[in-house]
């Protein structure tokens, strides 16, 4: 899979995803974070990371699944 931008906050963000499913998330060529999606038992997507609070993993969480529609 190719890597592709999103805009967060008008932020310019690249998203490189990575064979086990996870995205390595960087900002002018540094490495921000990892995101882990985890699927609930309610077939619901929790966006984790171990860099960031839950709400700024679940908001590129949620460009990331938007880029895929």
């Amino acid at each position: 899979m190719e890597p592709f931008e999103i805009n967060l906050v008008g932020e310019n963000l690249t998203v490189t995803p990575i064979e086990n499913g996870s995205y390595v998330i960087t900002k002018a060529g540094r490495e921000v974070t990892v995101l882990v999606p985890e699927i609930t038992d309610g077939a619901l997507t929790i966006w984790k990371s171990k860099d960031m609070s839950i709400d700024q993993a679940m908001q590129i969480g949620e460009l990331i699944e938007e880029h895929y529609l």
